[in-house]
């Protein structure tokens, strides 16, 4: 499980060519599963200090999906390709 869960976070992180860290997607993979995590520790460990605010958690994920989408959107023409396989079968 351990193998399997290093290749998909490489696989979530790198661009198309598979070797090539994406500053945008490393920041996600830490960033999103972390405001999970912010948001359920205020819903369940301080409930009686302060109600939990749906809505400005909706609007605040939001922003930070709206804004990764915008990073990888701005950068995707400088993103090296991934590297074509030479065709074994001739090349019709």
């Amino acid at each position: 499980m351990k193998g399997l869960t290093a290749k998909i976070l490489k696989h979530i992180s790198t661009l198309e060519d598979g070797e090539t860290y994406d500053l945008a997607r490393v920041f996600a993979v830490f960033i999103i599963p972390l405001y999970m995590a912010m948001g359920w520790f205020e819903l369940v460990k301080t409930p009686t200090e302060r109600a939990f605010d749906f809505q400005a958690f909706g609007i605040g994920f939001g922003a930070v999906l709206t804004g990764l989408g915008a990073f990888l959107f701005l950068k995707k023409d400088t993103e090296p390709k991934a590297a074509e396989t030479p065709r074994t079968d001739g090349g019709a």
